[in-house]
């Protein structure tokens, strides 16, 4: 929409855009399913009976990975665009920032009401790695198989556009790292402020 609205051309198109929700559907969704508990999982308050399945918080870490990988998507699309003149190479290069762009936000998710900035988030779970590795192997198809090039109007890309995605998803990892933070220390605070009562009351409660 925002490409649209700036008369810049679709940095995907549909069938492309078709490839990316089936890779990371088949891959990086699976390996959340066999995905350990959190440490100190079982020291949480329980969850309310009223409470909805997707928390506030969870919806705006979602939300807000939503917006930070769809804009290096659309930098990384504008920038090889800008550097090659070519739209094949500048939206080969975005659906290869989305899946990167996923992949560094499940890392995110292995820790959600913690810091990812920890070697456990690499480990625990091999699934992680079969699914990563199958990925890639899927972009690599998608990306340097003559067959592909037809289906999805896709074509080889170089050296310079896997450094700029590969750099950007290690950014979009850092970023919502940070947005966990913020949101992590906002629904902490919100639930004692809630809970205080003002000094007149505690006051005359007392």
């Amino acid at each position: 929409m925002a490409a649209v609205l700036a008369g810049i051309a679709l940095p995907l198109s549909p069938v492309q855009i078709l490839w990316i929700n089936l890779v990371t559907a088949l891959t990086l969704s699976l390996t959340l399913a066999r995905e350990p508990a959190e440490p100190g999982i079982m020291r949480r308050m329980p969850r309310s009976a009223t409470e909805q399945v997707l928390s506030s918080r969870a919806i705006a870490v979602v939300l807000t990975a939503s917006v930070v990988i769809g804009v290096a998507t659309f930098v990384v699309y504008l920038l090889e665009r800008d550097r090659t003149g070519d739209y094949a190479v500048a939206q080969t290069s975005a659906v290869l920032m989305l899946a990167l762009g996923q992949l560094a936000f499940l890392l995110n998710c292995r820790l959600l009401n913690g810091s990812a900035f920890t070697v456990r988030v690499l480990t625990g779970n091999r699934n992680l790695w079969i699914s990563a590795g199958l990925l890639m192997a899927l972009q690599i198809m998608f990306t340097y198989a003559p067959f592909m090039n037809d289906w999805f109007d896709s074509t080889p890309i170089g050296f310079h556009s896997w450094a700029l995605t590969a750099g950007l998803a290690v950014g979009v990892f850092v970023v919502m790292e940070g947005a966990k933070a913020v949101i992590r220390r906002i629904g902490n605070r919100t639930p004692r402020e809630q809970g205080a009562l003002p000094a007149g009351n505690a006051t005359h409660r007392a």
